[in-house]
C-alpha cells in the first residue's frame, strides 16, 4: 500500500535541517515577523508552494487560481514555536502533475530526545482540481486541522495520511526511529465529488485521530481500490464518511488491514464494484462500516471479512441489498467479535459463507464457556439466494454464533443449510421463511455443543433429501415447518439428544420419510401433520446395540403412510422406542419388527390392502411369528368420541368394567378385542350409537348394561351418539307482544344466501345454531334461500344434533305460500337426512317426525 513520505522541504524544516525559513523562486513565505494577510490575485502560471511558519499571531493566506499546466502545487503549514492559528485559501486548480498539502510537524528538543506537537489550529481550502496526476494530504502532530477540497479528478491516487514517523540523528543511534502517540486534538479532510485513476488511500498513525468526508467516489483503473481505510496504531482512530455512492474498478471499500487502530467507514449511497464491494483483511482493531443502500460486486463478494484478529471487532451494516457475482457475505478466518446485518436480500453465485468464524472460550477445566467467547450475530432482514453454490454454509464455526434470516434461504444448483465442525461453538439459526434447495434442503454434523435451528416455512429439496444430522454429541434442537423431499425426508445418525419438530407433514418421494439410525441418549421426534413416502414411513436402524441405551419417542398428528412399509424397527436390544400415530398407519406392511427391537405403538387406526388377512406385524426376514401376533394384540389404540353437544363433553367411553381406560400419552386407548362402553351424563339419554365416520358408520351392540363396542382388528375407534335431552326447560320464555319485529332471544335474520353455497356474507343458519345461548328460540327467515342443496341441509341438520336443546323454527316460502316449519328441542332431523341419503331433500318432503310441525 502506498504511504506518503514528507516532502523535501517540509522535512528539513521540521527537523532543524535547514535554515530559517527561505523563499524559493515561486514560493509564498511568511517569516515569523509576518502578521498580516497576504493575498496573491491574479492566476498562478507555474509551480507554487505555499509555506506557513507562523510563531506568533495568525497567518493568512489567499491566491487566484492556479493555471492549467503547473508542475505542482505544495501547501505546507508546520510551527517551531507552537502558535498560530493559519489559514490558508487556494482558487481553483485547472491542471498540475501533484497536489501535495502537509499539516504540522514537530521541533526537536534535544534535551528530552522527544518532539513537540504541533499545536497550531490550521485551516486549508483548495477549489475544484479539474485535472492532477496525484493529491497527497498529510496531516502530522497536529492539535486541530481542516483540509477541504472541492470536486476532484486526479489521474493517479489520493492520499490522506493522519500523524507520520520519521527517523533523526540521536546521540550514538543516528537512525533511532521518533514518533508522536497522542494526536491531542482532532483532524478533518473533506473532498467533493472524487474521481480518481487508482483510488484513495486514508490511514491514522501513530496516535492520531483523523475525520475525513467525500461526496463521492469513482476509481476508474481496473487494479483502482475506490477507498483504502486504514489505522495503524493502538490508540488510533479513523472516521470516513462518503455522503454519496461508492463505484470502483476493483474493490470498493477496503478497510481495517495492516493495522490495529480503530476504523468507522460510512457510505450513504451505494458501493458497486468490480471485484469486492466491501473488503476487510487482517483486521486487528474495531471496524464499523455501514451502507445505507446496495452493495454490489459484478465478479466478487459484496461484503468479504477475513482473517481477523480474536481481538477484534467488526460491526457492518448493509441496509439494502448485498449482491454478488461471487459470494453475497462472505466470512473467512474472522475470528474476532462480529455484528452483520443486511437490510433487505443477499445474492450471489454462493450466498452467506462463514469459515472459520469465532473464537471459542474454555475454562481451566477445558469446557466450553460462552462468557469467555467471541460472539458472532449475523442478521439478514430478507432472503438468502445461491444460484451456483449453497445459500448458507457455515463450517469450523468458534463461540457462539447467532444466525438470523428474515424470509427464504434458495439455492437453485446447490444445499440450503450447510453447518459442519460445530465442536467449538455454541449455534442458533432460525429462518423466518423456508428453505428450499436443488440437493439437500438441511446438512449438519459435527458439534460438540448445543446446535438450534428454527425454520418456520417449507424446508424443500428438489434432488437430494430434505435434513441430514449426523454426529452430534451434546444435542441439536430442529424445529421446521414442513418438510418435503425427492430422497429421504429427514436422516439422523450417530448422535445423541436429538429433538425434531416438524409443525406440518413430512413427505418424501422417492425414499423413506423419518429415518433415525444409531442414536444415543434421548431423543424426540414430533411432527403436526403427516407423514408419507415412497419406501418406509418411519426406519429405526441400529440406534442401541453398539451405541448404549437409547430412547426414542416419536409422535405423528395425521397419518403415516409408507409405500412399502409404514414402522421399520431393527434397533437391537438395550432402549425403547415409543411412536405414536394420532391418525391412520398404513403401507403394503404396516409394522415390520425385530424381534430384539423394543417397540411401544400406539395408533388410531392400521390400514392394510386386506384388512382381514394382511399381519399388521411381521419379522425383518418377512415372516409372521407368535411373538409378532403378540405384538399385533399388544397395538395401543386410541379411543375418539365426537361430542353431540359442541362445547360439552357429555359422552364418554370406559372399560368394560366401568372404570377408566388405559392412557398412553395421556390418551383413552384399548387393545384388539376389548369392550369399550359408551356413558352419556346425567339429563341426557342415548338414542342410538354409532362407530366410525360418515359413511362407513356402524351400530353399536347393546345390552343391558347399555352400548358397547368391541374393538376390532386394526383399531379406528370413533364413538358418537344421537341423544335426547331429558330434561327439557320447563319454564319457556312467554310469547312476546305483537310486534312486528322478534326481540334478542327469539329470532336471528340469516344474511349469507344458500344460493351462493354460503360464500361468507354472514353467518349461516347452522353457524347461528351452533352459537345460540341454551333454550334461546331461534327464528330464520328463509325466504331468499334455497333450502334443497345437500350441503346445505346437511350442514344444518349436524348443526342441530350438535344443540338438541334449541328450539328452532325456519320460516320460507314455497310456490308462492309462506311455509313454517318448527323443530322441537331434541329432533333427529340429522337421522331423517341420513335416511334419504342427503337427497330429494326439500323440507316440503320431510317425512312428519315427531317435534317437527308444518305451517
Amino acid at each position: 500500500m502506498k504511504r506518503l513520505l514528507a516532502s523535501a522541504l517540509c522535512f528539513m524544516l521540521l527537523f532543524g535541517l535547514a535554515a530559517p525559513a527561505r523563499a524559493f523562486a515561486d514560493d509564498i513565505v511568511i517569516d515569523d515577523t509576518q502578521q498580516d494577510p497576504v493575498t496573491v490575485s491574479g492566476t498562478i502560471e507555474s509551480s507554487a508552494s505555499i509555506v506557513i511558519d507562523p510563531t506568533s499571531g495568525a497567518a493568512t493566506v489567499s491566491t487566484g487560481n492556479i493555471g492549467d499546466d503547473v508542475g505542482s502545487l505544495n501547501v505546507t503549514v508546520f510551527s517551531t514555536e507552537n502558535t498560530g492559528p493559519a489559514t490558508v485559501t487556494v482558487g481553483d486548480v485547472a491542471r498540475a502533475d501533484s497536489v501535495n498539502v502537509e499539516i504540522g510537524g514537530a521541533a526537536y528538543n534535544a534535551s528530552t530526545t522527544s518532539f513537540d506537537k504541533f499545536s497550531a489550529d490550521t485551516a486549508v481550502t483548495i477549489g475544484e482540481l479539474t485535472e492532477t496526476g496525484g493529491l497527497n494530504i498529510t496531516v502530522a502532530n497536529s492539535s486541530s486541522s481542516d483540509v477541504r477540497v472541492g470536486d476532484l479528478i486526479c489521474l493517479g491516487e489520493v492520499s490522506v495520511r493522519f500523524g507520520e514517523s520519521y527517523y533523526q540523528r540521536i546521540s550514538s543511534n543516528p537512525y533511532k526511529y521518533v514518533s508522536d502517540e497522542t494526536s491531542g486534538g482532532t483532524s478533518s479532510v473533506s473532498i467533493g465529488d472524487l474521481t480518481t485513476g487508482y483510488g484513495v488511500d486514508v490511514c491514522a498513525a501513530h496516535g492520531s485521530d483523523g475525520t475525513v468526508t467525500f461526496d463521492s467516489i469513482r476509481s476508474m483503473r481496473v487494479n483502482g481500490i475506490a477507498l483504502i481505510a486504514v489505522a495503524e496504531g493502538e490508540t488510533d482512530s479513523l472516521n470516513i464518511t462518503v455522503n454519496g455512492s461508492v463505484s470502483a474498478a476493483w474493490y470498493g471499500v477496503e478497510a481495517g488491514d495492516e493495522g490495529d487502530g480503530d476504523v468507522t467507514v460510512t457510505v450513504k449511497g451505494e458501493i458497486n464494484a468490480r471485484q469486492d464491494a466491501l473488503h476487510s483483511s487482517e483486521l486487528c482493531g474495531d471496524l464499523t462500516a455501514t451502507v445505507d443502500k446496495d452493495a454490489i460486486s459484478a465478479e466478487g463478494d459484496a461484503v468479504f471479512l477475513g482473517y481477523s484478529s480474536a481481538d477484534s471487532t467488526a460491526e457492518i451494516n448493509i441496509k439494502g441489498n448485498a449482491i454478488a457475482g461471487g459470494t453475497g457475505v462472505n466470512l473467512e478466518g474472522a475470528e474476532g467479535n462480529l455484528l452483520l446485518s443486511v437490510g433487505k436480500d443477499v445474492s450471489g453465485e454462493a450466498g452467506l459463507y462463514a469459515y472459520k468464524v469465532g473464537t471459542s472460550g474454555y475454562d481451566t477445566a477445558g469446557a466450553f464457556d460462552a462468557d469467555k467467547s467471541t460472539e458472532t450475530t449475523l442478521s439478514v432482514t430478507g432472503s438468502i439466494t445461491a444460484t451456483g453454490g449453497a445459500a448458507v454454509v457455515m463450517d469450523n464455526l468458534g463461540g457462539v454464533v447467532n444466525l438470523k434470516v428474515g424470509e427464504d434461504l434458495v439455492s437453485e444448483a446447490g444445499t440450503g443449510l450447510e453447518a459442519y465442525t460445530l465442536r467449538d461453538s455454541l449455534t442458533t439459526i432460525e429462518v423466518g421463511g423456508g428453505i428450499s434447495a436443488d440437493s439437500d434442503a438441511i446438512s449438519i454434523e459435527s458439534a460438540q455443543n448445543l446446535f438450534t435451528l428454527t425454520v418456520d416455512g417449507l424446508v424443500e429439496s428438489a434432488n437430494g433429501c430434505g435434513i441430514i444430522a449426523e454426529e452430534f454429541d451434546a444435542g441439536a434442537v430442529i424445529s421446521v415447518g414442513e418438510l418435503s423431499a425427492k430422497y429421504s425426508g429427514v436422516v439422523f445418525s450417530d448422535s445423541a439428544d436429538l429433538a425434531l419438530s416438524v409443525g406440518g407433514d413430512l413427505t418424501s418421494q422417492e425414499e423413506s420419510g423419518l429415518v433415525l439410525g444409531d442414536l444415543r441418549g434421548e431423543s424426540t421426534v414430533d411432527i403436526g401433520g403427516n407423514v408419507k413416502s415412497a419406501l418406509n414411513g418411519i426406519e429405526l436402524d441400529s440406534c442401541y446395540s453398539n451405541t448404549g441405551v437409547s430412547q426414542i419417542q416419536i409422535s405423528v398428528e395425521g397419518n403415516v403412510e409408507g409405500g412399502e412399509v409404514g414402522i421399520l424397527c431393527n434397533t437391537g436390544a438395550g432402549g425403547s422406542s415409543d411412536i405414536l400415530i394420532k391418525e391412520t398407519l398404513s403401507g403394503n406392511q404396516a409394522v415390520v419388527l425385530d424381534e430384539d427391537s423394543p417397540l411401544d405403538l400406539t395408533v388410531w387406526k392400521v390400514e392394510l390392502a386386506d384388512q382381514e388377512t394382511t399381519p399388521i406385524v411381521v419379522d425383518t426376514a418377512g415372516e409372521s411369528q407368535d411373538w409378532t401376533q403378540a405384538f399385533e394384540k399388544a397395538i395401543n389404540y386410541i379411543v375418539k368420541l365426537i361430542q353431540p353437544i359442541a362445547g360439552k363433553n357429555v359422552l364418554s367411553a370406559t372399560a368394560d368394567d366401568g372404570g377408566d381406560l388405559e392412557q398412553s400419552h395421556e390418551l383413552d386407548v384399548a387393545r384388539e378385542e376389548e369392550i369399550v362402553r359408551l356413558r352419556v351424563s346425567d339429563g341426557y339419554e342415548i338414542v342410538e350409537a354409532y362407530n366410525g365416520k360418515d359413511g362407513e358408520k356402524i351400530n353399536l351392540e347393546q345390552d343391558e348394561q347399555g352400548f358397547f363396542y368391541k374393538v376390532k382388528r386394526g383399531g379406528g375407534i370413533l364413538l358418537s351418539a344421537l341423544l335426547k335431552n331429558l330434561n327439557p326447560d320447563p319454564d319457556p320464555d312467554p310469547d312476546p307482544d305483537p310486534d312486528p319485529e322478534v326481540k334478542p332471544g327469539g329470532m336471528y335474520f340469516a344474511p349469507a344466501s344458500f344460493t351462493d353455497y354460503g360464500s361468507g356474507r354472514g353467518m349461516t343458519w347452522a353457524d347461528q345454531i351452533r352459537a345460540a345461548h341454551r333454550d334461546e328460540a331461534l327464528v330464520f327467515d328463509g325466504t331468499h334461500m334455497k333450502t334443497t342443496l345437500p350441503e346445505v341441509c346437511g350442514d344444518y341438520a349436524h348443526a342441530m344434533a350438535e344443540r338438541p336443546d334449541v328450539d328452532v323454527t325456519n320460516e320460507f316460502m314455497d310456490g308462492g305460500r309462506k311455509v313454517s316449519m318448527h323443530f322441537e328441542p331434541g329432533t333427529d332431523l340429522l337421522g331423517a337426512f341420513e335416511d334419504a341419503g342427503l337427497r330429494d331433500v326439500d323440507p316440503i318432503a320431510f317425512p312428519k317426525l315427531a317435534g317437527v310441525s308444518f305451517g
